[in-house]
């Protein structure tokens, strides 16, 4: 109850304000901002009305419009993010009493150590580096003590509590010098100020991955990850149900699509779709990478089968989750899970497969 409540003085106090900037941006209902431009289009006063119909339903606008195609005269409107929210959480909650194992997925250390018991192949944690110390496995450490020592290396730092890849950033050290994302060199002085300044925040530190060849010919400088859905049947048994591939772009060392990255649908047996999909405003579509000019359709993702078994035994392991949404990396020795999401965005996945509202709707009935 208390939930409901919340959640409609939100819709009461954004419906109004984004009726107005609905409004005054038309990019949110001009039809010239299609990705499909080769399908007959619906009028943008009738684009606008079902933006007006969305927020007043949802108290949001629909940012992916154009992307999941609804401009198209044909295509009507998917299953809401909320939706899905409200059923995972229903659904994990209803299993999970007394019992709640999401904690595991939702710290990225208790992630790899539950996953390091049962020899899965999951990305090990250096430490946690908090007011800065790194706090690791021998003990804790101050930070640039670590950094100056000979098991320094390269390293990610992930925040703990925040998504999208928003403050991820990459250390690489190289003849005394250390550089921040493969582009900005910093030198005993500077390091020590960039991290100084980092003392307020919490992040998991982890050793870098090097991805298999192929996954690098499609982009090099970042870990280009599969996200993969698997659902828990009426059987309670976990099911592989959809699949798309993360690719970073323009310079970027995350694949996040948040961050400018690409998302490419994946067919039953490993292979890229046609078409890899920009989040809006960063671009619209495209059929080959624009940084390494990779052709996505025919390209085939190695170890793609054995990357969802790897999900589905982890998962069969959390028996109180009901859904999850898998981030795997390919590296030269086969797929290595990098994390699990409790709360994963389902907009990717519509955006790369229209034809999976069917799929949806019956996971949403179950």
């Amino acid at each position: 109850m208390k939930a409901k409540i919340i959640r409609l003085i939100l819709y009461i106090r954004s419906c109004p304000r984004n009726i107005v900037i609905l409004l005054k941006n038309r990019r949110y209902w001009n039809k010239n901002e299609s990705y499909f431009p080769d399908v007959a289009h619906k009028s943008n006063l009738k684009i606008l009305f079902e933006q007006l119909c969305c927020v007043l339903r949802y108290g949001e606008i629909n940012d992916f419009y154009f992307l999941y195609g609804f401009d198209a005269k044909t295509h009507k409107e998917c299953k809401g993010y909320i939706q899905h929210c409200d059923f995972r959480h229903k659904r994990t909650v209803k299993n999970s009493k007394p019992f709640n194992e999401l904690c595991i997925l939702r710290d990225k250390e208790y992630f790899s150590i539950f996953g390091q018991a049962y020899n899965l192949p999951v990305l090990k944690t250096v430490g946690i580096f908090e007011n800065g110390m790194i706090y690791g496995n021998t003990g804790k450490e101050d930070i640039l003590s670590y950094l100056f020592s000979s098991v320094c290396h390269s390293l990610f730092f992930k925040p703990l509590n925040d998504e999208c890849g928003a403050g991820i950033f990459s250390l690489n050290k190289k003849n005394n010098k250390w550089i921040i994302n493969d582009k900005d060199e910093y030198d005993e002085h500077s390091i020590k100020c960039f991290f100084l300044n980092l003392k307020k925040q919490k992040y998991i530190v982890q050793s870098r991955l090097e991805q298999c060849e192929d996954m690098n010919r499609l982009y090099p400088k970042s870990i280009n990850t599969i996200r993969i859905i698997t659902i828990r049947d009426k059987a309670g048994v976990p099911q592989f149900f959809h699949s798309l591939l993360r690719i970073g772009a323009g310079g970027n060392v995350v694949d996040n699509w948040a961050k400018g990255g690409i998302v490419v649908g994946i067919d039953k047996d490993g292979f890229l779709s046609k078409w890899g999909y920009f989040k809006p405003p960063y671009g619209k579509k495209t059929i080959n990478h624009p940084d390494t000019n990779v052709v996505f359709e025919g390209f085939r993702i190695p170890c793609y089968k054995e990357a969802i078994d790897v999900c589905l035994s982890y998962h069969q392991r959390l028996k109180n989750v009901y859904a999850i949404g898998w981030d795997v990396a390919i590296t030269k020795d086969g797929p290595m899970l990098i994390e699990g999401n409790d709360n994963f965005e389902i907009s990717l996945h519509q955006a790369v497969d229209r034809g999976l509202k069917k799929e949806i709707n019956n996971w949403l009935v179950k």
